[in-house]
């Protein structure tokens, strides 16, 4: 057994399972861990979460990004079509607690679209409807798209 897995099984033997990420659970409510409840996150949504908590969090007190978490979910922009329904302006001025929030707004954008473009591959991919050829046209048409009309 390598060190590594000592010191693993030393802290889960004294801890338990702590939960991965805190997740908003509840609208309103601040994210919170699920001590007892040892899983990935399931759902696209707690993936999306995931992802917005692991931007804000960078050179951020854990309280802000919370409170913020708290407050994109909401409006209903914990997702990503919320995130792609609200504008620059709003959006920087929620994630203006977390700090270096335009590089923040950058890269929440960012996240939106490879998000969004990875959902709608694994739709096609799923539903096995000519992947490869369907794939690179969605890809093309839709970054088209979004460069053209500055999205969103």
């Amino acid at each position: 057994m390598t060190a590594v897995r000592v010191i693993y099984d030393t802290l889960l033997d004294a801890y338990g399972p702590r939960g991965w990420w805190p997740i908003v659970r509840v609208p309103g409510q601040r994210p919170t861990y699920q001590p007892n409840s040892w899983r990935e996150a399931r759902t696209p949504r707690e993936i999306f979460q995931i992802g917005v908590g692991a931007v804000l969090t960078q050179r951020c007190a854990w309280r802000n990004v919370a409170d913020v978490i708290r407050d994109l979910a909401t409006i209903g922009a914990l997702d990503p079509a919320g995130i792609a329904r609200i504008t620059d302006e709003e959006l920087a001025q929620r994630i203006r607690p977390c700090g270096t929030w335009r590089r923040k707004l950058a890269t929440l954008r960012a996240w939106t679209v490879r998000r969004w473009v990875a959902d709608q591959l694994h739709f096609l991919m799923c539903y096995n409807v000519q992947a490869v050829r369907l794939q690179r046209a969605l890809v093309a048409d839709q970054l088209h798209f979004l460069m053209c009309y500055n999205w969103p």
